[in-house]
């Protein structure tokens, strides 16, 4: 008995202190970044079989509020066996600013062989990149120019999902809200770990600095997680902002396959973080679930009342965000989708990283 109670008490304290430093670090956090001049900036975009968004992802671009002589956007068809290239064709023809380019042959797997391929075609030295499935808002080209303007390395925009319906969809808007909260705060408290390629921006001569995408070719996810492990290895600044003028939208997934597949992709990536992040992820989540399960075995008022607290500091975790990332998650999608997520989440990694991961 006293076994459990010291893990469930050092469980409690992980969870306790992690989340009130985290919420410390939310309304302390970093600097104000002000506007600044335009930079030159080349958007990158691997498109592979993306038919089905490729126009809503031009349509998109076309209305982002930058100078055109600033700006270029360059999108390669990863060897689309659809009519990617064909629209691609029809629908930049009239824009001299984008640019497409039908990838045969590419020196690194997955989207990061588009990636090094756009890159290397690119006339400017700042680099945003974002997914053929998202639709940047208004001013997110320019947000990224005045953050990397500021004076940062790295930068990692907001890109939170559009409303989706059903059991699944509600579980992968409350995983794209938690999954951004886990990550800003975190980054908020010192210890950068993870961000989203949806919404992404830095310097070639940073790529160049780290080596590259070779050097996170290890998976064919991370071209945003170990670009950034890679980035704060050499010493590189990065910076996170929310902004609804600057979202990076994209489609949630529908169906509980779907998720389980793209879930997949992501986490195969983590087993490759730092030894000292992955020890402290792995700490942070699984106190999590022993916080849940241990007052369910031994009933106590003052098991119960950590279980209370611990469900009040993800409530508030949850709100912030929803606010921030104007999700439509109702407060009982919250308290339910938290705790479904605890489970599901390890199984998606131990999936993850036991299966071999396909970019579409």
């Amino acid at each position: 008995m006293w076994l459990t109670e010291w893990i469930f008490a050092g469980a409690a304290s992980v969870i306790l202190v992690t989340n009130i430093y985290m919420l410390l670090s939310f309304f302390f956090r970093g600097k104000k970044i002000y506007p600044a001049p335009p930079l030159e900036i080349s958007v990158i975009i691997a498109a592979k079989n993306e038919e089905k968004n490729i126009q809503g992802l031009i349509n998109s671009l076309l209305k982002l509020n930058y100078p055109e002589g600033k700006s270029e956007i360059i999108i390669v068809n990863d060897n689309s066996t659809d009519k990617t290239g064909q629209l691609l064709e029809e629908l930049t023809f009239s824009h001299k600013n984008i640019k497409f380019f039908n990838l045969r042959k590419k020196k690194l797997a997955g989207k990061k062989g588009a990636l090094d391929f756009g890159i290397g075609k690119a006339k400017f030295d700042n680099i945003a990149v974002t997914d053929a499935d998202c639709r940047p808002e208004k001013e997110w080209l320019k947000m990224i120019s005045d953050h990397l303007s500021a004076g940062f390395d790295l930068v990692f925009g907001a890109a939170p999902l559009l409303h989706t319906e059903g059991i699944a969809g509600r579980l992968a808007l409350f995983d794209n809200l938690h999954t951004h909260a886990l990550m800003f705060l975190f980054a908020y408290a010192g210890m950068p770990v993870s961000g989203t390629a949806r919404s992404m921006a830095y310097r070639k001569t940073l790529l160049e600095k780290i080596g590259g995408y070779q050097k996170t070719a290890v998976t064919l996810s991370g071209d945003d997680d170990l670009v950034l492990k890679e980035s704060v290895n050499k010493g590189f600044k990065p910076i996170y902002f929310i902004d609804n003028a600057s979202f990076v939208w994209s489609e949630g997934k529908t169906t509980f396959g779907e998720l389980f597949r793209q879930k997949q992709r992501h986490l195969s990536t983590s087993i490759h973080y730092s030894p000292l992040k992955m020890i402290l992820l792995s700490l942070y989540h699984i106190s999590n679930l022993l916080v849940i399960i241990l007052p369910f075995i031994h009933l106590s008022v003052e098991w119960g009342i950590i279980l209370l607290l611990k469900i009040s500091t993800d409530l508030l975790i949850n709100l912030l965000f929803r606010k921030k990332l104007d999700s439509k998650l109702q407060l009982h999608e919250l308290l339910f989708y938290q705790y479904l997520w605890e489970f599901i989440n390890p199984a998606w990694f131990i999936s993850g990283n036991l299966k071999k991961t396909v970019w579409r």
